[in-house]
């Protein structure tokens, strides 16, 4: 319960900076929809985790994607089951490639290691690349979150995530309009 707690203080704190500068910007865009994923690999034979998915209802944002982990530690003081990682995320959609820096933090019932039973709430924070992204997106700038769920197998594995994603990107030298 902890960390749902922890969680919900960040995401309110962060809305909060979030719309007190939105009304700055005028080639920022709300961001808000669902995502559902499958792990695609644990990164047990030479390879690196992954995760692919999809994010709908987005708009301009809906598109497939690839996360893949880069390193993951414990997250003390929180508890010995909480794990934070850093990974990258490329979306590819319509209008371009979004590549986002991702900050994860998930609950998991069991020991540190990633890839054990995860008891449920994952929560991203991403910031986007503005130099990796591509065509509308590149040169953009803005936060995406993403709150969620793990999904078991019959085994209480994860295999994959779904949840919610919102936030904001802002586009430089093009209108919002033609989003």
């Amino acid at each position: 319960m902890r960390i749902y707690t922890i969680v919900a203080s960040l995401l309110i704190a962060t809305a909060g900076v979030l719309s007190a500068t939105s009304e700055v910007k005028a080639n920022c865009v709300p961001v808000k929809g669902k995502y559902d994923s499958q792990i695609t690999d644990y990164g047990t034979t030479g390879g690196v985790f992954t995760i692919v998915g999809v994010i709908k209802g987005a708009g301009f944002f809906s598109g497939d994607y690839i996360y893949q982990l880069i390193s993951t530690q414990p997250a003390p003081p929180l508890d010995n089951t909480t794990v934070s990682s850093l990974g990258i995320v490329t979306i590819t959609t319509s209008k371009g490639k979004i590549v986002l820096k991702n900050f994860n933090i998930a609950n998991l019932a069991g020991g540190a290691d990633f890839g054990t039973k995860v008891d449920g709430a994952v929560v991203d924070f991403n910031d986007i690349d503005p130099v990796q992204s591509t065509g509308t997106f590149q040169g953009a700038t803005g936060v995406i979150f993403s709150t969620g769920f793990a999904k078991f197998n019959q085994e209480g594995n994860p295999i994959g995530y779904s949840g919610d994603v919102h936030g904001e990107v802002c586009i430089p030298n093009h209108s919002a309009d033609n989003l």
